[in-house]
């Protein structure tokens, strides 16, 4: 049902570079895709590391995450570059 009603309202501008731009189900888990304005080779040394830290506090912080958790759910989160290039994925099934 979240996956329904985010895809209706897709795209979604998260900021200046980065746009939600598909959610999906996969079997237990519920998969966020956000796409970069920018080439991977383009971006800060890190960024990889960067986006797992703050995307584990950011998701472990929100009570619909834990009780998707408790319940048996995952949420990933996957980056990819402007021209579809893997970037990073965060798998969140514990807090």
């Amino acid at each position: 049902e979240t996956a329904r009603q985010l895809a209706a309202r897709l795209p979604i501008r998260i900021d200046s570079s980065t746009l939600l731009d598909r959610v999906t189900v996969e079997g237990p888990a519920l998969a966020y895709r956000y796409r970069i304005d920018r080439r991977v080779a383009e971006l800060p040394a890190g960024t990889p590391d960067r986006l797992d830290a703050h995307t584990r506090q950011s998701a472990c912080a929100g009570e619909d995450v834990q009780q998707t958790i408790a319940l048996g759910g995952v949420q990933i989160y996957r980056w990819v570059d402007r021209d579809e290039a893997p970037i990073s994925e965060v798998r969140i099934d514990r807090c």
